[in-house]
Protein backbone atom coordinates (compact mmCIF):
# COMPACT_ATOMS: atom_id res chain seq x y z
CA UNK A 1 0.00 0.00 0.00
CA UNK A 2 1.40 3.21 -1.04
CA UNK A 3 -0.45 6.45 0.01
CA UNK A 4 -3.56 4.69 0.04
CA UNK A 5 -3.00 2.81 -3.05
CA UNK A 6 -3.12 -0.61 -3.60
CA UNK A 7 0.02 -1.66 -5.81
CA UNK A 8 1.05 -5.18 -7.29
CA UNK A 9 4.07 -6.34 -8.39
CA UNK A 10 6.08 -8.97 -10.01
CA UNK A 11 9.84 -10.18 -9.42
CA UNK A 12 11.71 -11.62 -11.85
CA UNK A 13 14.65 -13.75 -11.64
CA UNK A 14 17.21 -13.92 -14.78
CA UNK A 15 19.83 -16.67 -14.25
CA UNK A 16 22.95 -17.78 -16.26
CA UNK A 17 23.98 -21.31 -15.89
CA UNK A 18 27.03 -22.98 -16.60
CA UNK A 19 28.82 -19.38 -17.82
CA UNK A 20 32.46 -19.41 -18.31
CA UNK A 21 34.92 -17.86 -16.36
CA UNK A 22 35.97 -14.63 -17.65
CA UNK A 23 39.43 -14.26 -18.35
CA UNK A 24 41.72 -10.60 -18.19
CA UNK A 25 44.27 -9.36 -20.36
CA UNK A 26 46.30 -6.72 -21.49
CA UNK A 27 44.88 -3.76 -23.95
CA UNK A 28 41.04 -4.36 -22.31
CA UNK A 29 38.80 -0.99 -22.41
CA UNK A 30 36.50 -2.41 -19.20
CA UNK A 31 36.32 -6.06 -18.85
CA UNK A 32 32.40 -5.32 -18.05
CA UNK A 33 31.71 -4.29 -21.44
CA UNK A 34 31.71 -8.05 -22.49
CA UNK A 35 30.24 -9.93 -19.84
CA UNK A 36 26.72 -10.94 -20.73
CA UNK A 37 23.73 -9.02 -18.51
CA UNK A 38 20.73 -7.13 -19.24
CA UNK A 39 20.32 -3.84 -18.18
CA UNK A 40 17.04 -2.19 -16.65
CA UNK A 41 16.40 1.88 -16.85
CA UNK A 42 12.94 2.72 -15.62
CA UNK A 43 10.89 3.92 -19.26
CA UNK A 44 7.97 5.31 -17.54
CA UNK A 45 5.82 5.77 -14.21
CA UNK A 46 1.53 4.98 -14.62
CA UNK A 47 -0.88 5.54 -11.76
CA UNK A 48 -4.22 4.54 -13.12
CA UNK A 49 -7.11 6.68 -11.94
CA UNK A 50 -9.24 6.21 -8.87
CA UNK A 51 -12.18 7.31 -7.16
CA UNK A 52 -10.45 11.15 -5.69
CA UNK A 53 -7.37 10.40 -7.81
CA UNK A 54 -7.48 11.45 -11.27
CA UNK A 55 -4.22 8.84 -11.91
CA UNK A 56 -0.74 10.26 -13.61
CA UNK A 57 1.62 9.17 -15.81
CA UNK A 58 5.18 9.99 -16.97
CA UNK A 59 7.53 8.73 -19.68
CA UNK A 60 11.42 9.19 -19.35
CA UNK A 61 13.78 8.87 -21.20
CA UNK A 62 11.79 7.43 -24.94
CA UNK A 63 15.02 7.65 -27.49
CA UNK A 64 17.99 10.22 -27.58
CA UNK A 65 15.69 13.05 -28.98
CA UNK A 66 14.29 13.17 -25.76
CA UNK A 67 17.34 13.15 -23.75
CA UNK A 68 18.59 15.94 -26.07
CA UNK A 69 15.58 18.01 -25.18
CA UNK A 70 15.20 17.31 -21.36
CA UNK A 71 19.12 18.27 -20.85
CA UNK A 72 19.24 21.30 -22.30
CA UNK A 73 16.13 22.20 -20.19
CA UNK A 74 17.57 21.19 -16.95
CA UNK A 75 19.19 24.02 -14.85
CA UNK A 76 22.46 22.17 -13.92
CA UNK A 77 23.00 21.30 -17.90
CA UNK A 78 21.62 22.96 -20.60
CA UNK A 79 21.18 26.52 -19.22
CA UNK A 80 24.57 26.38 -17.55
CA UNK A 81 25.75 26.93 -21.63
CA UNK A 82 25.38 30.42 -20.92
CA UNK A 83 27.15 31.18 -17.80
CA UNK A 84 30.40 32.35 -19.40
CA UNK A 85 29.08 36.61 -19.83
CA UNK A 86 30.85 37.48 -17.03
CA UNK A 87 34.10 36.58 -18.66
CA UNK A 88 33.26 38.68 -21.44
CA UNK A 89 36.36 41.40 -21.12
CA UNK A 90 38.89 38.16 -20.84
CA UNK A 91 37.47 36.75 -23.72
CA UNK A 92 37.68 39.66 -26.00
CA UNK A 93 41.60 40.39 -24.55
CA UNK A 94 42.47 36.78 -25.62
CA UNK A 95 41.10 37.16 -29.02
CA UNK A 96 42.78 40.31 -29.22
CA UNK A 97 45.94 38.93 -28.57
CA UNK A 98 45.55 35.55 -31.02
CA UNK A 99 46.69 35.61 -34.18
CA UNK A 100 44.33 32.40 -35.73
CA UNK A 101 41.20 31.58 -34.24
CA UNK A 102 42.33 28.09 -33.31
CA UNK A 103 44.89 29.89 -31.04
CA UNK A 104 42.15 31.92 -29.24
CA UNK A 105 40.63 28.41 -29.04
CA UNK A 106 43.72 26.85 -27.46
CA UNK A 107 44.35 29.70 -25.18
CA UNK A 108 40.45 29.92 -23.69
CA UNK A 109 40.86 25.77 -23.54
CA UNK A 110 43.98 26.16 -21.24
CA UNK A 111 42.65 29.03 -19.16
CA UNK A 112 39.62 27.27 -18.23
CA UNK A 113 41.68 24.03 -17.29
CA UNK A 114 44.80 25.96 -15.71
CA UNK A 115 41.54 27.47 -13.31
CA UNK A 116 39.61 24.60 -12.68
CA UNK A 117 40.25 21.92 -9.84
CA UNK A 118 38.82 19.02 -10.38
CA UNK A 119 37.53 16.99 -7.34
CA UNK A 120 38.43 13.41 -9.62
CA UNK A 121 34.82 13.08 -9.61
CA UNK A 122 32.67 12.11 -13.21
CA UNK A 123 29.15 13.97 -13.57
CA UNK A 124 26.88 14.65 -16.31
CA UNK A 125 24.80 18.15 -14.06
CA UNK A 126 26.49 20.89 -12.82
CA UNK A 127 26.80 21.33 -8.55
CA UNK A 128 28.24 24.65 -8.21
CA UNK A 129 28.75 27.94 -10.12
CA UNK A 130 30.84 28.88 -13.33
CA UNK A 131 32.20 31.58 -10.78
CA UNK A 132 33.11 28.84 -8.10
CA UNK A 133 34.54 26.74 -11.05
CA UNK A 134 36.98 30.02 -12.24
CA UNK A 135 38.32 30.78 -9.05
CA UNK A 136 39.63 27.20 -8.23
CA UNK A 137 36.70 25.94 -6.21
CA UNK A 138 36.60 21.65 -6.50
CA UNK A 139 34.26 21.19 -9.15
CA UNK A 140 32.97 17.98 -10.68
CA UNK A 141 34.08 16.95 -14.80
CA UNK A 142 30.10 18.70 -15.87
CA UNK A 143 31.29 21.74 -13.86
CA UNK A 144 34.36 22.66 -15.31
CA UNK A 145 33.63 21.24 -19.13
CA UNK A 146 29.71 22.93 -19.41
CA UNK A 147 31.53 25.84 -18.32
CA UNK A 148 34.46 25.36 -20.84
CA UNK A 149 31.68 25.29 -23.55
CA UNK A 150 29.82 28.08 -22.32
CA UNK A 151 33.34 30.09 -22.61
CA UNK A 152 33.12 28.95 -26.28
CA UNK A 153 29.90 29.84 -27.12
CA UNK A 154 30.70 33.51 -25.07
CA UNK A 155 33.75 33.45 -27.94
CA UNK A 156 31.41 33.43 -30.70
CA UNK A 157 32.22 29.09 -31.59
CA UNK A 158 29.87 26.58 -32.23
CA UNK A 159 30.44 24.75 -29.07
CA UNK A 160 28.24 21.60 -27.87
CA UNK A 161 28.33 19.71 -24.92
CA UNK A 162 29.06 15.66 -25.50
CA UNK A 163 27.86 13.28 -23.47
CA UNK A 164 29.68 9.56 -23.09
CA UNK A 165 30.54 7.01 -20.66
CA UNK A 166 34.02 6.62 -19.56
CA UNK A 167 36.64 3.59 -20.06
CA UNK A 168 36.08 2.65 -16.30
CA UNK A 169 32.20 3.37 -16.23
CA UNK A 170 31.65 1.40 -19.54
CA UNK A 171 30.12 1.38 -23.16
CA UNK A 172 27.15 3.23 -24.18
CA UNK A 173 24.79 1.30 -26.03
CA UNK A 174 24.47 2.43 -30.06
CA UNK A 175 20.44 1.57 -29.92
CA UNK A 176 19.06 2.17 -26.79
CA UNK A 177 18.77 5.63 -24.78
CA UNK A 178 19.77 4.17 -21.34
CA UNK A 179 20.50 7.89 -19.70
CA UNK A 180 22.27 5.95 -16.82
CA UNK A 181 25.09 4.31 -18.99
CA UNK A 182 26.50 7.80 -18.98
CA UNK A 183 29.03 9.57 -16.50
CA UNK A 184 30.79 12.74 -17.96
CA UNK A 185 30.72 15.62 -19.94
CA UNK A 186 33.02 17.30 -22.55
CA UNK A 187 32.59 19.78 -25.52
CA UNK A 188 32.81 19.75 -29.30
CA UNK A 189 34.11 22.51 -31.27
CA UNK A 190 32.75 22.97 -34.87
CA UNK A 191 35.10 25.54 -36.71
CA UNK A 192 35.10 25.22 -41.05
CA UNK A 193 36.01 21.58 -41.54
CA UNK A 194 37.29 20.60 -38.48
CA UNK A 195 36.03 19.16 -35.07
CA UNK A 196 37.87 19.84 -32.03
CA UNK A 197 36.75 17.78 -28.65
CA UNK A 198 38.09 19.36 -25.30
CA UNK A 199 37.96 17.96 -21.61
CA UNK A 200 39.73 20.39 -19.73
CA UNK A 201 39.51 18.46 -16.57
CA UNK A 202 43.32 17.20 -16.54
CA UNK A 203 46.04 19.59 -16.30
CA UNK A 204 48.50 17.41 -18.31
CA UNK A 205 46.14 17.44 -21.17
CA UNK A 206 46.57 19.74 -24.29
CA UNK A 207 44.06 21.51 -26.89
CA UNK A 208 42.67 18.92 -28.60
CA UNK A 209 43.80 15.90 -26.91
CA UNK A 210 41.34 13.70 -24.80
CA UNK A 211 42.37 11.61 -21.71
CA UNK A 212 42.59 8.14 -22.13
CA UNK A 213 39.44 7.38 -20.09
CA UNK A 214 37.66 9.41 -22.39
CA UNK A 215 38.94 6.90 -25.67
CA UNK A 216 35.52 5.00 -25.65
CA UNK A 217 34.12 4.34 -28.67
CA UNK A 218 31.53 6.79 -29.26
CA UNK A 219 29.49 10.00 -27.41
CA UNK A 220 26.02 11.79 -28.05
CA UNK A 221 25.71 15.51 -29.08
CA UNK A 222 23.79 17.46 -27.30
CA UNK A 223 22.82 20.78 -29.57
CA UNK A 224 19.95 22.86 -30.20
CA UNK A 225 20.37 21.79 -33.63
CA UNK A 226 19.89 18.55 -33.24
CA UNK A 227 22.22 14.87 -31.76
CA UNK A 228 24.32 12.49 -33.03
CA UNK A 229 26.74 9.93 -32.10
CA UNK A 230 30.44 11.89 -32.16
CA UNK A 231 33.82 9.13 -32.12
CA UNK A 232 35.86 9.53 -29.59
CA UNK A 233 39.28 9.48 -31.08
CA UNK A 234 42.77 10.02 -30.48
CA UNK A 235 44.26 12.61 -32.25
CA UNK A 236 47.87 12.04 -31.24
CA UNK A 237 49.64 8.38 -30.74
CA UNK A 238 51.64 7.19 -27.59
CA UNK A 239 54.94 7.67 -29.12
CA UNK A 240 58.55 6.80 -27.77
CA UNK A 241 61.70 7.80 -29.86
CA UNK A 242 65.02 6.49 -28.37
CA UNK A 243 68.71 7.07 -29.77
CA UNK A 244 71.44 5.54 -28.00
CA UNK A 245 75.32 6.73 -29.05
CA UNK A 246 77.42 3.69 -27.09
CA UNK A 247 80.72 2.27 -27.06
CA UNK A 248 81.58 -1.38 -26.13
CA UNK A 249 84.76 -1.65 -23.47
CA UNK A 250 87.41 -4.06 -23.67
CA UNK A 251 85.30 -5.15 -20.00
CA UNK A 252 82.16 -6.00 -22.24
CA UNK A 253 80.19 -3.24 -21.10
CA UNK A 254 78.61 -0.10 -23.04
CA UNK A 255 79.25 3.34 -21.67
CA UNK A 256 77.57 6.25 -23.87
CA UNK A 257 74.72 8.65 -23.91
CA UNK A 258 70.86 8.12 -24.50
CA UNK A 259 68.34 10.76 -25.97
CA UNK A 260 64.65 9.99 -25.29
CA UNK A 261 61.48 11.84 -26.59
CA UNK A 262 57.90 11.02 -25.64
CA UNK A 263 55.18 11.96 -27.47
CA UNK A 264 51.26 12.33 -27.16
CA UNK A 265 50.13 9.93 -24.59
CA UNK A 266 53.88 9.23 -23.69
CA UNK A 267 54.30 12.66 -22.84
CA UNK A 268 51.31 13.17 -20.85
CA UNK A 269 52.57 9.67 -19.35
CA UNK A 270 56.20 11.01 -18.11
CA UNK A 271 54.64 14.11 -17.31
CA UNK A 272 52.15 12.65 -15.06
CA UNK A 273 54.59 10.60 -13.41
CA UNK A 274 57.07 13.21 -12.49
CA UNK A 275 54.50 15.77 -11.00
CA UNK A 276 53.23 12.83 -8.48
CA UNK A 277 55.77 10.61 -7.83
CA UNK A 278 59.49 12.89 -8.57
CA UNK A 279 62.24 12.88 -11.18
CA UNK A 280 64.26 10.37 -8.73
CA UNK A 281 61.21 7.95 -9.23
CA UNK A 282 61.03 8.28 -13.33
CA UNK A 283 65.11 7.69 -12.91
CA UNK A 284 64.94 5.06 -10.89
CA UNK A 285 61.86 3.31 -13.40
CA UNK A 286 64.22 4.06 -16.45
CA UNK A 287 67.09 2.29 -14.71
CA UNK A 288 64.94 -1.13 -13.94
CA UNK A 289 63.47 -1.12 -16.59
CA UNK A 290 66.17 -2.85 -18.55
CA UNK A 291 68.45 -4.90 -16.87
CA UNK A 292 71.94 -3.68 -15.92
CA UNK A 293 71.44 -0.04 -16.25
CA UNK A 294 73.47 2.52 -14.33
CA UNK A 295 72.61 6.19 -15.20
CA UNK A 296 74.95 8.90 -14.13
CA UNK A 297 73.66 11.66 -15.45
CA UNK A 298 70.19 12.84 -16.43
CA UNK A 299 68.09 15.82 -17.67
CA UNK A 300 64.61 16.63 -18.41
CA UNK A 301 63.06 19.66 -20.19
CA UNK A 302 59.61 19.97 -22.00
CA UNK A 303 57.59 19.34 -18.69
CA UNK A 304 55.68 22.82 -18.86
CA UNK A 305 55.00 23.13 -22.05
CA UNK A 306 51.63 20.54 -22.51
CA UNK A 307 51.79 20.74 -26.36
CA UNK A 308 55.33 19.85 -27.29
CA UNK A 309 57.20 16.54 -26.45
CA UNK A 310 59.02 15.53 -23.22
CA UNK A 311 62.63 15.23 -23.88
CA UNK A 312 65.30 13.72 -21.50
CA UNK A 313 69.07 13.10 -21.92
CA UNK A 314 71.12 10.63 -20.04
CA UNK A 315 74.82 9.37 -19.55
CA UNK A 316 74.63 5.93 -18.51
CA UNK A 317 76.60 2.40 -18.71
CA UNK A 318 75.10 -0.85 -18.98
CA UNK A 319 75.90 -4.36 -18.35
CA UNK A 320 74.31 -7.55 -19.88
CA UNK A 321 73.59 -7.22 -23.57
CA UNK A 322 77.33 -7.45 -24.84
CA UNK A 323 79.56 -10.78 -23.96
CA UNK A 324 83.21 -10.18 -24.71
CA UNK A 325 84.95 -13.77 -25.20
CA UNK A 326 88.08 -11.96 -25.67
CA UNK A 327 88.33 -12.86 -29.64
CA UNK A 328 84.17 -12.85 -30.03
CA UNK A 329 81.70 -10.27 -29.16
CA UNK A 330 78.10 -10.99 -28.98
CA UNK A 331 75.67 -7.84 -28.96
CA UNK A 332 72.15 -7.89 -28.15
CA UNK A 333 71.66 -4.62 -29.85
CA UNK A 334 68.15 -3.41 -28.81
CA UNK A 335 68.93 -2.07 -24.43
CA UNK A 336 65.87 -0.28 -24.62
CA UNK A 337 62.02 -0.61 -25.34
CA UNK A 338 62.57 -4.13 -25.89
CA UNK A 339 59.02 -6.23 -26.56
CA UNK A 340 60.52 -9.07 -24.24
CA UNK A 341 57.66 -11.21 -24.26
CA UNK A 342 54.31 -11.20 -26.25
CA UNK A 343 51.52 -9.62 -24.33
CA UNK A 344 49.09 -11.93 -25.87
CA UNK A 345 49.13 -15.73 -24.39
CA UNK A 346 45.53 -16.85 -24.47
CA UNK A 347 44.67 -19.38 -27.22
CA UNK A 348 41.65 -17.94 -27.98
CA UNK A 349 40.12 -14.27 -27.29
CA UNK A 350 36.63 -13.67 -27.69
CA UNK A 351 36.20 -9.94 -27.04
CA UNK A 352 38.50 -7.02 -28.76
CA UNK A 353 42.33 -5.98 -28.37
CA UNK A 354 41.67 -2.25 -27.08
CA UNK A 355 44.85 -0.06 -26.94
CA UNK A 356 42.83 3.75 -26.58
CA UNK A 357 45.62 5.36 -28.78
CA UNK A 358 47.96 4.29 -32.03
CA UNK A 359 51.47 3.33 -30.54
CA UNK A 360 55.05 4.02 -32.23
CA UNK A 361 58.64 2.95 -30.66
CA UNK A 362 60.89 4.59 -32.77
CA UNK A 363 64.63 2.90 -32.04
CA UNK A 364 67.50 4.00 -33.17
CA UNK A 365 71.44 2.30 -32.01
CA UNK A 366 74.92 3.33 -32.43
CA UNK A 367 77.42 1.12 -31.39
CA UNK A 368 81.55 1.86 -31.41
CA UNK A 369 83.04 -1.65 -31.73
CA UNK A 370 86.13 -2.21 -30.28
CA UNK A 371 89.10 -1.92 -33.18
CA UNK A 372 90.29 -5.26 -34.67
CA UNK A 373 86.99 -6.59 -34.54
CA UNK A 374 84.86 -7.57 -37.75
CA UNK A 375 81.25 -8.56 -38.18
CA UNK A 376 81.10 -12.21 -38.73
CA UNK A 377 77.01 -12.66 -38.37
CA UNK A 378 74.17 -10.32 -38.31
CA UNK A 379 70.27 -10.24 -38.16
CA UNK A 380 69.00 -10.24 -41.44
CA UNK A 381 66.94 -7.02 -41.53
CA UNK A 382 63.52 -7.70 -41.48
CA UNK A 383 59.67 -6.13 -42.14
CA UNK A 384 56.72 -7.13 -40.55
CA UNK A 385 52.43 -6.24 -40.26
CA UNK A 386 48.92 -6.97 -39.77
CA UNK A 387 46.35 -6.59 -42.31
CA UNK A 388 45.99 -3.17 -44.05
CA UNK A 389 49.36 -1.61 -41.79
CA UNK A 390 47.27 -1.92 -39.02
CA UNK A 391 50.66 -2.94 -37.51
CA UNK A 392 54.28 -2.45 -38.75
CA UNK A 393 57.73 -3.66 -37.50
CA UNK A 394 61.09 -2.72 -39.43
CA UNK A 395 64.05 -3.56 -38.65
CA UNK A 396 67.55 -2.70 -40.03
CA UNK A 397 71.08 -2.35 -39.12
CA UNK A 398 74.47 -1.13 -41.24
CA UNK A 399 78.26 -1.52 -40.37
CA UNK A 400 80.39 1.22 -41.60
CA UNK A 401 84.42 1.00 -40.43
CA UNK A 402 83.78 0.17 -36.61
CA UNK A 403 80.15 1.95 -36.15
CA UNK A 404 77.47 0.06 -36.24
CA UNK A 405 73.60 1.30 -36.43
CA UNK A 406 70.17 -0.51 -35.87
CA UNK A 407 67.25 0.92 -36.23
CA UNK A 408 63.88 -0.36 -34.76
CA UNK A 409 59.92 0.96 -35.55
CA UNK A 410 57.49 -0.51 -34.14
CA UNK A 411 54.10 0.51 -34.98
CA UNK A 412 50.51 0.04 -33.83
CA UNK A 413 47.83 2.06 -36.60
CA UNK A 414 44.70 0.76 -35.54
CA UNK A 415 43.59 1.21 -31.52
CA UNK A 416 41.12 -1.28 -31.62
CA UNK A 417 41.07 -4.63 -32.97
CA UNK A 418 37.90 -7.26 -33.25
CA UNK A 419 38.74 -10.20 -31.74
CA UNK A 420 38.85 -12.16 -35.07
CA UNK A 421 42.34 -10.63 -35.79
CA UNK A 422 43.91 -12.02 -32.13
CA UNK A 423 45.85 -14.52 -33.84
CA UNK A 424 47.73 -12.64 -36.29
CA UNK A 425 48.11 -9.76 -33.07
CA UNK A 426 49.53 -12.53 -31.71
CA UNK A 427 51.54 -13.92 -34.92
CA UNK A 428 53.04 -10.57 -35.18
CA UNK A 429 54.38 -9.89 -31.80
CA UNK A 430 56.03 -13.26 -32.23
CA UNK A 431 58.05 -12.01 -34.56
CA UNK A 432 59.38 -9.20 -33.13
CA UNK A 433 60.04 -10.50 -30.03
CA UNK A 434 61.94 -12.99 -31.78
CA UNK A 435 63.19 -10.61 -34.20
CA UNK A 436 64.55 -8.01 -31.17
CA UNK A 437 66.21 -11.08 -29.36
CA UNK A 438 68.70 -11.93 -32.18
CA UNK A 439 72.39 -11.14 -31.73
CA UNK A 440 75.47 -9.54 -33.86
CA UNK A 441 78.55 -11.77 -33.59
CA UNK A 442 82.01 -9.98 -34.40
CA UNK A 443 85.15 -11.43 -34.57
CA UNK A 444 88.65 -10.77 -33.86
CA UNK A 445 90.61 -9.73 -37.72
CA UNK A 446 93.46 -11.64 -36.64
CA UNK A 447 90.84 -14.88 -36.61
Amino acid sequence: NIGGQSVMGWAHRYVIKDAPAFKTEKYTSNYKNFLAKIDFELAAIQIYPSPGNAGYFQQFFSDFEAIRTTLLDDLNFGKRLKSAGFMKEEIAQVKANSKSEEEAMAALYKKVRDHANWNNRYSMYADISAHGVYNGKEAASADINLFLTAVMREAGFDASPVILSTRDHGFVHPVYPLIQKYNHVICQIKHGEKTYLLDAIDKKIPFNMLPENDLNDRGRLISEKGSKWVKLKPTQPYGTFIKTNMTITDEGTLEGEMDVQYSGYAAVSVRKEIDTEGLDHHKNSLASSSEGWDIREHTVKGLEEDNKPVEEHLEVSQEGSVENLGDIIYLNPIIAAADKENPFKMKERLYPVDYAYPYITDLTFTYKIPEGFKLDDKPADASFALPNKWGTYDYTSTFEGNTLVVKSVFRINRPVFEAKYYQKLKDFYDQVVAKQAEQFVFKSAGE
